[in-house]
C-alpha cells in the first residue's frame, strides 16, 4: 500500500487473481472499495510517522512515505479519513 504505482490491477496480478474477484473480497472484508482501503492504509501508517516524529514533522515528507504522490490527495485523504486535517490532529498529539 506504500506503493504509489498500486492498483487494483496490479494488486491482483501480484495475487494471481482477477480484479473483479480481489475488488470483491475487498469490499466482503472491509466494506470499503480498493481505493478507499488503500487510502485507509495509508492514512493510518501516516499517523504512526506522525507520532514518532514528534513536533519536527513535515507533512509532505509523510504524504511521500505514505504512499501518496501529491500531498494534496494527502490531505484531503486525511480530513476525509480522520474527519480534522493533519494540523489539527498534530496539534492535539503535541498538547498531549
Amino acid at each position: 500500500y506504500l506503493d504509489p504505482m498500486l492498483s487494483l490491477v496490479s494488486l491482483a496480478a501480484a495475487l494471481k487473481t482477477n480484479r473483479t474477484y480481489l475488488s470483491a473480497s475487498i469490499h466482503s472484508c472491509y466494506n470499503q472499495n480498493f481505493s478507499d482501503f488503500i487510502n485507509t492504509l495509508r492514512i493510518r501508517y501516516a499517523l504512526e510517522l506522525m507520532e514518532n516524529s514528534g513536533k519536527d514533522v513535515n507533512i509532505k515528507d509523510v504524504a511521500m512515505q505514505s504512499g501518496y504522490n501529491h500531498v494534496q490527495s494527502f490531505y484531503r485523504h486525511f480530513s476525509e479519513i480522520m474527519e480534522m486535517t493533519s494540523r489539527t490532529w498534530l496539534s492535539r498529539q503535541v498538547s498531549q
